[in-house]
């Protein structure tokens, strides 16, 4: 599979004097390098452009980074993810207006995996999806959470099991989020790291315990 991540910046200044920050380095390939492509929209080809406002402060830190336009599934929340770990990457001019809003639209494409057996409607169809499933992936992470092994209804833990099932939540794609975990953890990206051993243990999996006893916080 191979993952093909292009950007453009565009600014937008309240006053008309403010300066352009500069990105140290090639603002591509410091993005590209750091996109972990999230599971649904690998799993589904979604691909397409999620656009992000932020702010700078004066000492180059992302702040109010949001997405302005996008309904990608869960590409929304890696392009933000990624845009945030720019700051401290900027180059700031002193007549920088700090409550300048930047656009930054990130454009993903994929190709292999399968996707080219996958046409507009499918990932249209996947994207309207989406919310259900985070509904129901909500309903098995209320179950692990509250669980108690000494009071188990063997009826819910099935329909749960069923649930897991039908979203293709697989011991390899459990393993899968670790990795994407790692990567995060040495991007240096604790936060996103934390948050995909989470999901993997309130999946029902101890596949990502360790990680969260040495790199997490409860």
């Amino acid at each position: 599979m191979r993952i093909f991540l292009t950007s453009l910046l565009w600014f937008l200044a309240f006053l008309l004097n403010a300066q352009e920050p500069v990105f140290k380095g090639s603002l591509e390939d410091f993005m590209g390098q750091r996109i972990v492509y999230p599971p649904y929209a690998k799993f589904h080809c979604i691909q397409g452009t999620v656009v992000v406002t932020f702010r700078l402060s004066e000492n180059g830190m992302v702040r109010e980074a949001k997405v302005a336009s996008g309904g990608m599934a869960d590409l929304d929340e890696e392009a933000l993810r990624v845009v945030r770990m720019t700051s401290g990457h900027w180059q700031m001019e002193k007549a920088h207006d700090p409550l300048a809003n930047l656009r930054l639209p990130v454009n993903f494409r994929i190709t292999g995996h399968g996707c080219e057996q996958k046409g507009v409607a499918d990932r249209a169809m996947a994207i309207q999806q989406y919310e259900n499933r985070l509904q129901m992936e909500q309903a098995i992470m209320h179950y692990y959470k509250n669980r108690k092994e000494q009071d188990q209804d063997p009826g819910y833990e099935r329909r749960i099991s069923q649930l897991k099932q039908e979203l293709n939540i697989t011991e390899q794609s459990l393993e899968e989020r670790v990795e994407d975990g790692l990567r995060k953890y040495r991007q240096g990206d604790v936060e996103g790291a934390c948050r995909d051993f989470w999901y993997v243990k309130h999946m029902g999996s101890v596949k990502a315990d360790a990680h969260l006893k040495k790199y997490c916080h409860p």
